[in-house]
């Protein structure tokens, strides 16, 4: 395994950070890894390194990426808390980054797969449904609620306010289970990731989408109730949680996602 720092310039300019390991062939593969929300490309506990270098091994090219405001990559981005960064992240912030790596690539005619965690499963699947040289998605945890959910619609309401916002907010969660998912009120659902329910709507039955679930995790609760889990093929891991950060724990996520990689070949 050959191991390689490299950089690319985003739309704006901005440097994109990213280190790609080669295996020692061809490719069968090439697979870039999105930083799960507002973390660098070595992930929590260098999970997306130990990741990478696992499905290196198995013969995939992998590519780790910093995207902007984040890790080693330029570009700012505004202050706020925890919570903040990862509604933006989860709104789209990286998608264009993203792309911007996939189009540096040379790919060698491998086949291209993008894969996320979290906040990074959101831009893989947004970035996926907007390139058509991506092949296929593989996403860990992908939540289709924004961070904080209804809780961040009523920070700050009193009175009133609150009690019809909270009138809209259950108005807009009726008329989703009626239409079972199908209808997608922004205005009435503003605690929903509209666009990623688009973007996933819209890679299946097109392109190869594998959603990966830990069986300590509660996400997967969240795609049922919006009728999202027949758009995929889908799997869940026994007793990994939302961070699979435990060094067996990535070992078992990148067998599974081998295994897939290997039947849609």
């Amino acid at each position: 395994m050959i191991r390689r720092a490299f950089v690319v310039r985003a739309g704006d300019g901005a440097e994109i950070v990213c280190t790609a390991h080669e295996p020692g062939g061809r490719a069968r593969s090439t697979i870039v890894i999105a930083p799960n929300g507002p973390l660098p490309r070595a992930g929590p506990f260098r999970s997306m390194t130990r990741l990478a270098e696992h499905l290196c091994d198995a013969g995939h090219r992998v590519v780790r990426a910093d995207l902007r405001g984040f890790g080693e990559a330029e570009a700012d981005v505004p202050e706020g808390t925890i919570h903040e960064h990862y509604r933006s992240i989860e709104r789209g912030l990286h998608v264009d980054d993203l792309l911007s790596v996939v189009e540096a690539l040379d790919q060698d005619g491998a086949p291209l797969v993008l894969f996320g965690s979290c906040g990074g499963a959101v831009t893989a699947i947004r970035a996926a449904q907007r390139d058509p040289r991506v092949h296929a998605v593989v996403a860990y945890a992908l939540p289709v609620v924004l961070t904080g959910g209804r809780g961040a619609e009523l920070t700050g309401r009193r009175g009133p306010s609150r009690a019809l916002t909270m009138a809209r907010l259950g108005l807009g969660e009726a008329a989703l289970r009626s239409s079972r998912g199908r209808l997608l009120p922004g205005g009435l659902a503003p605690w929903l990731n509209a666009p990623l329910i688009r973007a996933l709507r819209g890679l299946a039955g097109q392109r190869q989408v594998l959603l990966l679930f830990g069986g300590e995790d509660d996400v997967q609760d969240q795609l049922a109730r919006y009728h999202l889990l027949k758009t995929a093929d889908v799997d869940e891991l026994p007793g990994i949680g939302h961070h699979f950060d435990d060094p067996a724990d990535v070992e078992r996520v990148g067998a599974t996602m081998d295994a897939w990689l290997r039947s849609q070949e």
